[in-house]
């Protein structure tokens, strides 16, 4: 009996599905960190919503200052193996950056329900 009238909030389990699919989805388009803000997470997944966008705009700059070097120098050769690299380390790291963000949400999803089960409420 509840005299106020008001009856508790349900407070839903997050579905593992929906995380690793918004995850994965999403974070195919290079918008990733979507999966934190379905669990919860929202400062985190601002995070790494705006880390690979901040990488891009560093391969971005550090390759305009390589061709730009390339006509100051002269030295063709090094600047393209500088450029290669970069691209290359920019690649891996987007890559690295989207495995390791549909594990996390996965992670705390699993978190959150497990919270929710033993106390009844949101962990965050």
């Amino acid at each position: 009996f509840n005299p106020t009238g008001n009856h508790p909030q349900m407070i839903e389990w997050k579905s593992l599905s929906i995380a690793t699919i918004l995850a994965v989805i999403i974070g195919l388009i290079g918008i990733q960190g979507v999966g934190h803000f379905y669990v919860g997470k929202i400062a985190k997944g601002f995070g790494i919503l705006i880390a690979p966008l901040f990488m891009l705009f560093l391969v971005f700059m550090a390759s305009t200052g390589i061709s730009t070097l390339q006509y100051a120098t002269g030295d063709r050769e090094t600047i393209a193996i500088a450029f290669i690299l970069l691209a290359i380390g920019g690649i891996v790291g987007f890559i690295a950056m989207f495995i390791w963000q549909i594990c996390d949400a996965r992670k705390l999803c699993r978190e959150y329900n497990d919270y929710l089960e033993k106390n009844g409420t949101a962990p965050w």
